[in-house]
């Protein structure tokens, strides 16, 4: 999966240039990072601009490791199969 900078935590707040804003102008969208739902939210974001800064785009086997990853943290099963859904 490409060596990434690790991400922050659920529990850290993002920094930088990644996601860290509470509000937004209307219809541009909003990330929460008050809520545990925002933080993990800003989590993603971060770990994909992360692994993916500076390439020409986002390799799909990446990608999918690193949700697949991230809903494994979260608790989320992953091991289902095309009937399941």
């Amino acid at each position: 999966m490409g060596s990434a900078a690790r991400a922050p935590s659920p529990s850290e707040p993002a920094t930088g240039d990644r996601v860290t804003r509470t509000s937004a102008p209307a219809g541009q969208g909003v990330v929460d990072l008050s809520t545990p739902e925002g933080l993990h939210i800003a989590d993603l974001h971060n770990r994909i601009r992360n692994t993916f800064e500076g390439s020409d785009g986002w390799n799909g086997g990446d990608l999918v490791d690193l949700v697949e990853a991230w809903f494994d943290e979260l608790g989320m099963p992953t091991d289902f199969t095309e009937s399941d859904i």
